[in-house]
């Protein structure tokens, strides 16, 4: 076997297969170990996607490492297979490997855990041509294609969560709470509309169409297949169920919001409740699904970069939160109380009188101190939107990119 740019703790793997699919096989793997030492091992994966394990002595053929060494980049581990006999062999859910049987070639690539275990692999592939250990033959593979195909339809995916769920869901509720009043948009519609509902509807459409993009990327990736529940995919599976729900009320949103009542319906508010609970549960559940994907195999070397943006981002959130509710505290408007109501009353009908009686008409102070007040409470609710924006979009591309030159 000889493997071109393997990385240190990264495994490559040649399966023989009965069928095309991956279960009770023979495996050959050639690792790069985190000491930079080159190890090949002989394996079998009984019961499906198990994690392989070590083969018996009796499962065909005598296996006998011969070399392994790394010069220039390139991987070489060589073996020989002998002494194949059909004496009795101790009971297995795998048929022995045979020398005149034709197998299809299973090769799959992955990374090693800190411990030089195998994780999952990151890319795979079944070949259909039939190769046998008595003839001359030759398997080639070149990840990179199987990549554009593969692991980049996962990458694809992780990046448009990611500017969804990072960058546009959280400026889009940020929007609608605090954005609905805003004093210089307060006679102002765009399409129609009040300018915060448009940006609101345009963010969460947006929203919508990128998630339903996005699973379309990982039904490919996964070939249409259910993330199987074991020991080494309780987080994927755990990151499907997650997943799914958020993908289906995402897309019910918009068919709720088709329905509403009229906003001066006595009833409005059942909307405007249901409207919030599922949008803000989805987020929250949203934070969840992204730290699991953090756990996956596939990203056991990004793990540490990934949680560490997610806790600074969810740190911010939170206190972008607090940052707009404490505005709208800090400037709320001061109640008037019944008695001083009556006394400006009273002051308005004695100056009508007095301008009745007047040739002269009567200077009425206007005060300008609330709508001073007001533009200066919108005026930082748009800075502090707009950092929002600028800090959630750092954190975006400082994933996305990262996950795209690992991987």
């Amino acid at each position: 076997m000889v493997a071109n740019d393997l990385q240190v703790q990264q495994w490559v793997a040649l399966g023989l297969s009965l069928d095309e699919e991956m279960g009770e096989d023979h495996v050959f793997v050639c690792q790069h170990l985190s000491d930079n030492s080159i190890v090949v091992k002989r394996l079998i994966n009984p019961g499906g996607h198990v994690t392989p394990i070590a083969a018996s002595s009796d499962e065909g053929g005598t296996f006998k490492a011969t070399q392994m060494k790394l010069e220039n980049s390139v991987v070489t581990c060589e073996f020989t297979l002998s002494n194949f006999d059909s004496g009795r062999r101790r009971r297995s859910t795998i048929s022995a490997l045979s020398q005149t049987t034709e197998y299809h070639p299973l090769i799959a690539a992955g990374p090693l855990d800190s411990s030089n275990s195998m994780e999952q692999h990151t890319s795979r592939q079944a070949q259909s041509q039939l190769v046998s250990l008595n003839r001359d033959e030759q398997i080639s593979y070149n990840s990179d294609d199987n990549l554009s195909g593969g692991l980049h339809l996962m990458i694809a995916h992780g990046s448009i969560m990611i500017f969804a769920w990072i960058l546009i869901v959280p400026t889009g509720i940020l929007v609608a709470r605090y954005f609905k009043k805003i004093i210089f948009t307060k006679d102002r519609k765009l399409c129609g509309e009040a300018i915060w509902f448009a940006f609101h509807r345009l963010l969460m459409s947006t929203v919508a169409i990128l998630t339903i993009v996005g699973f379309l990327f990982i039904f490919a990736y996964k070939q249409g297949s259910w993330t199987k529940r074991s020991s080494s995919t309780k987080s994927e599976f755990a990151h499907s169920i997650t997943g799914i729900i958020i993908i289906s009320f995402t897309f019910l949103q918009p068919i709720i919001a088709l329905f509403r009542c009229h906003p001066e319906s006595r009833y409005r508010f059942i909307y405007n409740g249901i409207h919030g609970f599922i949008g803000f549960s989805i987020f929250i559940l949203s934070i969840v699904t992204l730290f699991l994907a953090m756990h996956f195999a596939q990203f056991v070397s990004f793990k540490k970069f990934g949680q560490g943006i997610l806790i600074g981002w969810a740190i911010w959130v939170g206190l972008a939160f607090i940052l707009f509710e404490f505005i709208e505290f800090l400037f709320i408007t001061k109640k008037i109380s019944a008695a001083e109501l009556e006394s400006r009353e009273s002051e308005t009908i004695r100056l009508k009188f007095a301008a009745m009686n007047s040739r002269t008409l009567p200077t009425i102070p206007v005060s300008n101190e609330k709508p001073k007040r007001t533009q200066l409470k919108d005026g930082l609710k748009i800075v502090l939107l707009v950092v929002h924006i600028l800090v959630a979009l750092s954190f975006t591309l400082a994933l996305v990119i990262k996950l795209r030159k690992k991987y």
